[in-house]
């Protein structure tokens, strides 16, 4: 837990710095550095999503590993073509 304190106080640090320093410094950007208006925890819970998003995002993922595993064998299967061939 004291793990977890520590970290989380590291990202409040972190956003302090860089809204200080990060602002005084002369920079090419126009990036303006702002803190946080609320706590990191309201912000994780304000982007909750919902089930049928939650759904959507795994069929995604079981698409893309699917083309991967796809892919995969496809590749395999012209290593092979080749090996038999040089052979």
């Amino acid at each position: 837990m004291a793990d977890t304190i520590a970290y989380v106080q590291g990202q409040y640090f972190v956003e302090a710095l860089l809204c200080t320093v990060g602002n005084w410094m002369p920079k090419k950007s126009a990036t303006k550095f702002e803190y946080p208006e609320k706590p990191y925890s309201f912000k994780m819970k304000e982007n909750e999503l919902s089930e049928d998003e939650i759904e959507a995002q795994r069929q995604q993922f079981i698409a893309s590993l699917m083309t991967m595993q796809h892919n995969f064998e496809i590749s395999k299967d012209k290593q092979k073509i080749e090996d038999h061939a040089n052979a």
